[in-house]
């Protein structure tokens, strides 16, 4: 995993180089080489958390260590930090360390902040976890998909948030499975962007829920339509219940992709769950698929 090690070290350089600067993910994912998506993925996948999560956490650790060392106003060390006020501040570092800043600074016993990450082999800890999954590979698509969608992030908060976009989509699909279109198949489909989906503020992914259809002359209100191309696909089969599902990604991302860098590349395009009758939600026996698309070298 030399490739992807050098590059994900290269990244957390860059950024500690400008932590306390205005940084885009953008800018470090250009630095590296990657396309914003394909970095935040694999930073995702080999760190275990979100790259706005590691700067946030680096940012409020800096900060509270001036809280210790210096003087200067906590209002001065919330606006250094990126933060918009001294209340947002707060609540973010409270959620780091369990004390408010003031508290802080007034305490006597040492607390460990978050120091700059260095990249080891033995933090790659996604076989111990008990996830090993062999994909096959297989030529997919395409299909038109359509359904309701919406811009998320890596942060852990999101899974809710897609459960959610399901439901409300669950509830109308209806409007979309007819004789002429109907399907066994769900899709959650992930890409990069979408013309009809803003990204947010915050947010690195666009997620589709939706049905695959033959055909359709007018879009249900709200919602949107995507491609899925003919390609080359991965695809991993998911066992278990969906709070098992991050451990799948990570390993997918940050596990098996960094592995096979010299016969696989990824591929810019979405990547897809496809949900049949092998789903059941809640359940450990459900099953579902995550197709990835790779150009073999």
């Amino acid at each position: 995993m030399t490739n992807y090690e050098e590059r994900l070290t290269a990244a957390i350089d860059f950024i500690e180089d400008r932590l306390l600067e205005p940084i885009s993910t953008s800018s470090v994912a250009e630095h590296i080489g990657f396309s914003e998506y394909h970095f935040h993925r694999i930073f995702q996948g080999m760190l275990g958390e979100s790259v706005a999560a590691y700067i946030r956490k680096r940012r409020i650790s800096e900060a509270a260590t001036l809280l210790r060392t210096s003087d200067r106003a906590i209002l001065d060390l919330a606006l250094m930090s990126g933060f918009e006020s001294q209340e947002a501040f707060t609540r973010a570092f409270k959620k780091v360390f369990k004390l408010s800043p003031g508290a802080y600074r007034k305490g006597t016993r040492p607390l460990s902040v978050h120091h700059k990450v260095r990249l080891k082999p033995e933090m790659i800890k996604h076989l111990q976890e008990g996830v090993t999954l062999t994909p096959r590979f297989e030529e997919k698509g395409p299909w038109l998909v359509v359904g309701l969608g919406g811009s998320y992030s890596e942060e852990k908060e999101n899974v809710n948030e897609i459960g959610l976009l399901w439901q409300k989509f669950l509830e109308r699909k209806h409007e979309l499975v007819s004789e002429q279109n109907c399907s066994e198949l769900s899709f959650g489909v992930c890409m990069a962007s979408h013309p009809q989906i803003p990204l947010e503020t915050g947010k690195t992914f666009v997620y589709i829920a939706g049905v695959p259809i033959k055909e359709v002359d007018k879009l249900p209100k709200g919602m949107v339509s995507c491609t899925i191309p003919k390609a080359k696909y991965a695809v991993f089969t998911h066992k278990g219940s969906l709070e098992k599902l991050p451990h799948t990604l990570r390993y997918i991302w940050g596990t098996w992709i960094p592995q096979n860098i010299k016969d696989y590349k990824h591929v810019n395009g979405p990547d897809f769950e496809i949900y049949d009758k092998r789903f059941k939600l809640d359940s450990e026996e459900s099953e579902f698929d995550i197709c990835v698309p790779l150009e073999i070298l």
